[in-house]
């Protein structure tokens, strides 16, 4: 049999239609979920700003079970404070509640949820992994949370001079999907390899793109700016890559 050239193309390309058709599915899937959830909430008089406050309590006992080492237990527990996450902006669109303060509530909420995750990381490797591998890991741990910290700060300064600074990949769903994920697979050590790495860049680029557009004259590094929209191919196919990589990873980053 002979493979045309366009035949070649497809089959190559086939994966690719594969994720992004799959990430599409799950996504719709979610939203249905999340949107029934949400009407339920609604009927029983809960609030947005109620539903946004149950994040970082359902998110505590992580700190608990990442300190007694179980890593999976964890990613189940982060796996229900995430869906508060979800629901308090689902609440407030399906409510007709969206307001300015629920907006800024939630970003601050959010960042409570942040300083809980990371605490139970900096427990789990300071009490549960090697000494010898500490120095290696605590320094990760840092620019982790350097780079979860840094990209918002980066986005609302810049904010303030522009109309939008949202470029760059690992945004905070990222990041929690990231978290859960490398937890369940038993594989937080790679979580911090990713974030320290990619949370920083995002931060970079939200401060080289910000220079681009109040600098307009200097836009040479323009093209190293991610700018690929949620769900578009090619955050689907780096989504995916991301969670073979905290699921398979530790065969190349092995566990401390």
């Amino acid at each position: 049999m002979v493979i045309t050239g366009e035949e070649s193309r497809w089959q190559r390309a086939l994966p690719v239609h594969l994720v992004v058709a799959g990430a599409g599915l799950v996504a719709r899937l979610f939203g249905f979920l999340r949107d029934r959830v949400a009407r339920a909430l609604l009927a029983a008089g809960i609030t947005p700003n109620t539903v946004t406050l149950f994040g970082p309590i359902v998110a505590t006992p992580v700190v608990f079970v990442w300190f007694l080492g179980y890593q999976r237990l964890g990613g189940g527990f982060l796996i229900a404070a995430s869906a508060f996450d979800l629901l308090d902006g689902a609440v407030a669109r399906i409510g007709g509640k969206v307001t300015p303060f629920g907006a800024f509530f939630d970003s601050v909420i959010d960042r409570y949820s942040d300083f809980i995750i990371f605490t139970g990381i900096y427990l789990y490797f300071l009490l549960n992994t090697p000494p010898k591998s500490h120095a290696l890991y605590l320094t990760l741990w840092v620019l982790s949370l350097l780079g979860t910290l840094l990209p918002s700060y980066v986005r609302a300064r810049a904010e303030t001079l522009m109309d939008q600074c949202k470029v760059g990949f690992m945004e905070r769903a990222e990041r929690t999907v990231t978290v859960i994920v490398g937890a369940l697979a038993g594989n937080l050590h790679l979580v911090l390899w990713l974030i320290a790495i990619m949370g920083n860049l995002i931060a970079i680029e939200r401060i080289l793109y910000a220079r681009e557009v109040l600098q307009p004259e200097t836009r040479r590094w323009g093209r190293l700016i991610w700018r690929y929209e949620r769900l578009s191919p090619q955050h689907s196919v780096l989504c995916a890559a991301c969670i073979v990589f905290l699921i398979f990873g530790h065969h190349l980053i092995p566990r401390p």
